[in-house]
């Protein structure tokens, strides 16, 4: 049955047939409203930054936080999962410039680290807790901008 055909014999049966999302090839909905405040204080805080996403096995698919724009090389975050250390340390070469952090995704709250690189044993800093989450996402450790 097509989409038409589907709308002109639901609607006078009061059948709801309107999608809840555009149907457009961009789709935006308002999404991950944490993904979205501690993306606004990374830029905020200034600087390049690689976030390193972490799920727990059981994650919510629908939860999701790692996308990125068409220009990665060019974002002020770019947003990658974590795939174990060597795909890790490939990225972590590759954008050598970059305020490099772990997000730990699905605990409660969303809890972001400084990731140390596994080949000199340096930590990247990241913004201070403050600046990069506003109190909303927790953080162990106290990072310096």
């Amino acid at each position: 049955m097509s989409k038409t055909a589907l709308r002109a014999s639901g609607t006078p049966l009061h059948l709801p047939v309107t999608p809840k999302w555009p149907e457009t090839w961009f789709y935006s909905e308002p999404g991950n409203l944490l993904r979205a405040q501690l993306l606004a204080r990374l830029i905020h805080s200034g600087g390049r930054h690689l976030v390193f996403v972490r799920y727990k096995p059981n994650h919510f698919i629908a939860d999701e936080w790692v996308y990125n724009g068409a220009d990665i090389d060019g974002a002020r975050v770019v947003w990658a999962r974590d795939m174990g250390t060597v795909r890790k340390e490939e990225l972590v070469r590759y954008f050598k410039d970059r305020h490099v952090g772990l997000l730990e995704a699905d605990e409660h709250p969303p809890r972001l680290l400084a990731y140390r690189d596994q080949s000199d044993g340096q930590t990247k800093p990241m913004p201070s807790e403050a600046e990069a989450t506003g109190g909303r996402i927790s953080s162990q450790l106290n990072w310096s901008p």
